[in-house]
């Protein structure tokens, strides 16, 4: 099926975005009061070893990542079932 691979990326970056917002706007609620360890801005705060300002930037630079290759894909035309636009 053409394009297959480009939808199955477009889906796995919207759900990552997802994701990574739930993560942002939950923080205080998720960590602070109910000890949630699943959090993306935990993680990277724990895996980086940085304090929670660099960590809420890092998962922002992630998201904008993200959001940049749904961008890029749907600019290129790829796997939409037409061609590249003029």
């Amino acid at each position: 099926m053409p394009g297959h691979r480009t939808m199955q990326a477009l889906t796995s970056a919207f759900g990552d975005n997802v994701g990574f917002r739930a993560d942002l706007f939950s923080y205080r609620k998720e960590i602070e009061l109910d000890g949630e360890v699943n959090n993306a801005v935990l993680v990277v705060q724990n895996f980086l070893d940085c304090d929670l300002q660099v960590a809420v930037n890092v998962v922002g630079d992630l998201m904008n990542t993200r959001i940049r290759g749904i961008r890029v894909r749907g600019r290129d035309g790829a796997g939409f079932g037409s061609a590249k636009p003029a």
